[in-house]
């Protein structure tokens, strides 16, 4: 399996008014924290190493994380530790570079979340898809907002090579290869309508 990012260090100014400055990930839906559903199901589906990319609220994440790196199941979880806002692209890049003064680099093919959504997708079959057609990149959607997206090495150079903060202007949908998913499958807590949608979703359960 792929490694993963996890983007989570977003400053989460909608979210304020019903999260109280709280971080999106960790957001409870259900009586258990956003991320845990999101880091549980990557286990599930044979994600052996993540790294959450942490910059607001940083603090709050690792308190509820505990000493990082950690495991969960046969997941490595690792942590990215940014002081600045640099967007989704910024954000990614700031990742691959860290991981590149470790032992254990991020290699392509990359698999890109978000931190603030919950979803419901069958990853075997976006990698498959993403391979067979020997895609650039591979963009999930659910009623055409981006899910996850997976990079190939190409894309990735693109990406170091750019000073595009946007994953979303870099890689359109409409420009790669596109998985439609069921449009049950995503709520976004980003928003006080989503968040309240999540709380009546019986398969985060």
């Amino acid at each position: 399996m792929i490694d993963t990012i996890i983007l989570a260090g977003g400053l989460g100014t909608r979210s304020r008014s019903y999260l109280g400055g709280l971080p999106k990930c960790i957001a409870e839906i259900r009586g258990r924290p956003l991320l845990n559903y999101l880091l549980d199901d990557l286990s599930n589906q044979g994600i052996q190493r993540v790294c959450l990319a942490l910059a607001h609220g940083r603090e709050q994440v690792l308190q509820h994380l505990g000493s990082p790196p950690r495991k969960i199941g046969n997941m490595e979880v690792h942590c990215d530790l940014d002081t600045e806002q640099r967007g989704t692209a910024g954000a990614v890049k700031h990742v691959l570079t860290a991981r590149l003064a470790t032992d254990s680099p991020f290699e392509p093919p990359l698999l890109i979340c978000n931190g603030d959504t919950l979803f419901k997708l069958d990853l075997s079959k976006i990698i498959a898809v993403h391979f067979s057609e020997n895609a650039e990149y591979t963009t999930a959607v659910c009623s055409d907002v981006p899910v996850v997206r997976i990079l190939s090495e190409a894309a990735i150079l693109k990406l170091k090579e750019s000073d595009e903060p946007s994953l979303e202007a870099l890689f359109p949908p409409n420009r790669g290869i596109v998985y439609r998913a069921a449009l049950y499958c995503f709520v976004d807590v980003g928003t006080a309508d989503g968040y309240r949608k999540a709380q009546t979703f019986r398969q985060w359960s």
